[in-house]
């Protein structure tokens, strides 16, 4: 049986279809074996919500499998930059919480951005910092949040319309960046160098879906730079744009089942928007189709998104091993990349 794996992001939740819910700290650290052949698994969970990064660091909510990954059997995880080891974030999580976005304060350090349908709520990550969660002033009902060196992005509606703006601060007055297009539900915003923006969009189809990736910024004139469309009975998708590089290159994953749509991982340039390379998206042992998500250094995590060769919690099956949660994918594991002959903007 094919199980498609829920996302937790509440953008995702009205464009896919998943269900929010109330996640709470519960579980000690979860330690990690030493990576082998290129590939580690950092949470073994099937039962894993929204997977956010930059740079190297990874933060996601994770659920009990024995409790069916609801309520208070999630918890806050995150693996530091070149870790081979997972640490659970000791705190309680708000209630309703359901996306993860990990982004930077002024001084570079990791912080996480947690979305409940009210509003957004901020957590350090730093090993060394105290993990207090605080709300960020004026986020009721945002769709999408994202934070780079300090500067916040979001998305809220107004008038009917979707907006994406760009503030200096959390609390502060932000500035339209890129008015969405109608019927578009915004999935994930990356905010990059120089207050730069990708959007990452998803609308319905008479056929299907199709999700697009736009840059914007405050200023000048927002740009398509990626696409994926789906149609009759294939399943296709699109991954997180995630900021590596120091503000300076973003990558985005697109997924598929069967022939005829792209299966990569794309690198942009944020200063220009222009293709710096694709290379083919990983593979998980028992899953049809992954999201990945590229990190600093060459590496990259992955998740599964389709699965007919694993046993998932919303279609146990005691023939085939559980899914595995989040996968870390050192260079030694990813094929080559390609340069890129051209945009594969439409």
């Amino acid at each position: 049986m094919r199980a498609i794996r829920p996302s937790s992001s509440p953008a995702r939740a009205a464009v896919l279809g998943a269900v929010a819910a109330c996640l709470t700290a519960a579980t000690p650290a979860v330690a990690a074996p030493a990576p082998a052949s290129g590939r580690l698994v950092l949470d073994p969970s099937p039962v894993v919500g929204d997977v956010a990064a930059q740079g190297g660091t990874v933060a996601w909510t994770s659920g009990d499998a024995a409790a069916g990954g609801s309520g208070s059997a999630y918890r806050l995880l995150v693996r530091d930059p070149g870790a081979s080891a997972v640490r659970r974030v000791d705190v309680r999580l708000p209630a309703g919480t359901n996306a993860v976005s990990v982004g930077t304060d002024r001084r570079g350090r990791p912080v996480a951005l947690l979305g409940t349908p009210a509003r957004t709520w901020s957590v350090p990550l730093a090993a060394d910092a105290r993990p207090v969660v605080r709300p960020v002033a004026g986020s009721a009902r945002w769709r999408a949040s994202a934070l780079f060196r300090g500067r916040l992005a979001y998305a809220r509606e107004r008038g009917g319309r979707t907006q994406v703006l760009v503030a200096p601060r959390p609390g502060a007055a932000g500035r339209i960046a890129f008015a969405v297009p109608r019927r578009y539900a915004v999935a994930e915003l990356a905010l990059a160098a120089d207050g730069t923006v990708f959007v990452h969009g998803r609308r319905r189809t008479r056929v299907g879906a199709l999700d697009v990736l736009w840059r914007a910024r405050v200023g000048s004139a927002a740009r398509e730079v990626l696409r994926q469309s789906s149609g009759g009975a294939s399943d296709n998708g699109m991954g997180r744009p995630t900021v590596i590089a120091g503000g300076a290159r973003v990558t985005v994953s697109r997924w598929a089942l069967g022939g005829g749509h792209p299966r990569d991982l794309t690198t942009f340039s944020v200063r220009t928007g222009r293709v710096l390379a694709t290379a083919p998206i990983a593979q998980d042992p028992g899953a049809d189709a992954v999201e990945q998500l590229g990190l600093d250094h060459g590496e990259s995590v992955v998740r599964t998104v389709v699965s007919s060769g694993c046993s998932v919690i919303g279609g146990p099956d005691a023939s085939r091993p559980p899914c595995l949660g989040v996968t870390l994918l050192t260079p030694a594991a990813r094929a080559p990349a390609r340069a890129a002959q051209g945009s594969p903007a439409r």
